[in-house]
C-alpha cells in the first residue's frame, strides 16, 4: 500500500460500528474537518455525546447498501469480523475501505500518527502490530520535536533560497542549511 497524507475536508465518511474502535477511527477523520456519519444499533456514550453536539450523525440502524452511495471512505470497524468484510465487498470500487478487524481486507488502512506543528510522523506495521505503530509514532515525534520547531524557520529560509538563488544552486543550499540546523 502506497502511504499517502489526504485532505479529507468535507468528504463523507462512514463508520459502521459505534464502539471504542469505531470512536478512535471517527476522531481522526473529524480533527481533519470530515463530513461523518455513524451507522450502528448501538454506540458508545461518546459517540452519542457527538451526535447530540451536532458534531457528527448517528444513524440507530444496521447499515444498508444504500447508506454507503457517495461515500468517500468507509470504516468497517464493528465487533464481527465477517461484517466487516462483507461491508468491504457491499462498498463501490470507488470507496477507499478501511477493514478495521483486519487491515488487508481493505483497500487502505489507517497509519499510526503524531503531529507537531507542520511534522507529521506516521508508523505503519502493515496491520501487523497498531500497538506498536502508535508507540513507535509517538518515540520518533518525542525524538524529533526539536525539529518540529525549526519548521517554519526552515520554511521562511527555503522560500527564501528560491525566490533569490538559481535553480541550479538551490539545491545545495537547501542542503547546506538542512545540515546546519540539524547539528
Amino acid at each position: 500500500m502506497l502511504p499517502l497524507m489526504l485532505d479529507v475536508t468535507g468528504k463523507k465518511v462512514i463508520i459502521a460500528g459505534g464502539g471504542r474502535i469505531a470512536l478512535r477511527k471517527l476522531s481522526v477523520f473529524m480533527n481533519e474537518g470530515a463530513v461523518i456519519t455513524v451507522i450502528s444499533p448501538e454506540a458508545s456514550e461518546e459517540i452519542q455525546r457527538l451526535h447530540e453536539h451536532g458534531a457528527i450523525v448517528w444513524k440507530r440502524a444496521c447499515i444498508q447498501k444504500e447508506d454507503l452511495k457517495g461515500a468517500h471512505f468507509l470504516i468497517a470497524a464493528t465487533n464481527d469480523p465477517s461484517a466487516n468484510e462483507a461491508l468491504h465487498i457491499m462498498a463501490d470500487a470507488s470507496t477507499w475501505v478501511c477493514v478495521a478487524s483486519d487491515g488487508n481486507k481493505g483497500n487502505m488502512q489507517m497509519m499510526s500518527f503524531k503531529r507537531e506543528g507542520d511534522l507529521t510522523i506516521s508508523v505503519s506495521t502493515s496491520g501487523s502490530s497498531p500497538g506498536l505503530a502508535k508507540d513507535l509514532s509517538g518515540i520518533l515525534m518525542d525524538r524529533c520535536k526539536s525539529i518540529a520547531k525549526k519548521l517554519p524557520f526552515i520554511r521562511r529560509e527555503r522560500e527564501h533560497i528560491k525566490n533569490t538563488l538559481p535553480s541550479h544552486e538551490r539545491g545545495e543550499q537547501i542542503r547546506l542549511l538542512l545540515k546546519e540546523l540539524m547539528k
